[in-house]
């Protein structure tokens, strides 16, 4: 049994030195010790923290997730100071010293393990929503069941707008409608799915695309987008090196734009406001502790719906 002054914890030891974060040996990088409990200084808070949610990025042999910013204008992060990136511990253990003007009230409707998924999944969200003004004639695509992807749908669907969810797999899809999507497209079975995109939206294409496929799947975003529509760029999930030649021409003449951009505390604030005021629960896998490297492998393969979270 641990004494009151050590903490369970993981942390990342280089043993694997391909750079590959999918190298199916990346996690003998992961191994779970115990550490001091740490003790906050000045400006900073000692957290309990009874859950984290995986990322994508918690599988990027460097971590960049931006920090959170107290403002929309993206040039305000600094990638130093994030939590879990170079020098600053993650929230993968007990016990966590934070910086006060980084922590956020959780909303009073998920538990503790829903909202360790909120952090990313909605504060991305948000990111992507914010770019235009979400009606009912508003039309949103979304592409897989990924944490944000659902985060995307369900707050979407709130606001109003109609959702066009694609996915690798019936079932996965089937998820998608229960949080709220319209129309569903299954891209295993319609490889040019942004034909289907346009004929359901006669033509027209859609007003915002969250583009989480990268290389691999731009081009067929910025055909589903309207003229004059937006794609937001957040993730990268597949490659295709020869798409970069192809990608200006449709930006230029089709007046479309492309955003990359962090989240922000601002945008996190709107979005727990938006998940109190329509009692939105995302989609959660749990993992015990222990098991913590079952959750990683299962993030690896994107074998799970939603967000995977690890309670502590």
């Amino acid at each position: 049994m641990l004494s009151p002054q050590t903490s369970k914890a993981y942390q990342v030891i280089f043993n694997n030195l391909t750079q590959d974060h999918t190298s199916p040996t990346l996690l003998i990088n992961l191994i779970e010790t115990s550490i001091p409990k740490p003790i906050p200084g000045p400006s900073e808070v000692l957290v309990r923290v009874h859950a984290a949610a995986l990322n994508y990025r918690d599988l990027l042999v460097l971590a960049n997730s931006p920090h959170w910013i107290d403002s929309d204008d993206p040039s305000d992060y600094t990638v130093e100071r994030s939590l879990g990136a170079g020098e600053v511990q993650g929230t993968l253990r007990e016990y966590a010293v934070v910086e006060d003007e980084l922590l956020l009230r959780k909303p009073g409707n998920p538990g503790w393990e829903e909202a360790a998924a909120l952090p990313a999944c909605v504060g991305t969200s948000m990111n992507v929503l914010g770019g235009i003004g979400l009606g009912e004639r508003m039309s949103v695509l979304t592409q897989g069941t990924g944490g944000v992807s659902c985060a995307v749908i369900q707050l979407a669907s709130a606001l109003g707008a109609r959702v066009i969810a694609t996915s690798s797999s019936d079932e996965k899809l089937q998820a998608a409608k229960r949080l709220g999507a319209m129309e569903i497209i299954n891209y295993k079975t319609t490889p040019n799915w942004e034909e289907e995109v346009l004929r359901i939206n006669d033509g027209k294409g859609d007003d915002l695309v969250a583009e989480i496929g990268g290389s691999g799947t731009i081009i067929q975003s910025l055909e589903a987008a309207k003229s004059g529509g937006s794609v937001a760029v957040i993730g990268f999930l597949s490659q295709d090196e020869a798409t970069a030649v192809e990608v200006i021409p449709k930006l230029i003449f089709g007046a479309k734009t492309c955003n990359l951009s962090p989240q922000s505390k601002v945008t996190l604030e709107r979005g727990v406001k938006l998940v109190e005021q329509f009692d939105l629960h995302p989609i959660i896998n749990m993992y015990e502790l222990s098991n913590a490297p079952k959750a990683y492998e299962d993030l690896r393969r994107a074998k799970v719906i939603g967000k995977l979270v690890i309670r502590v």
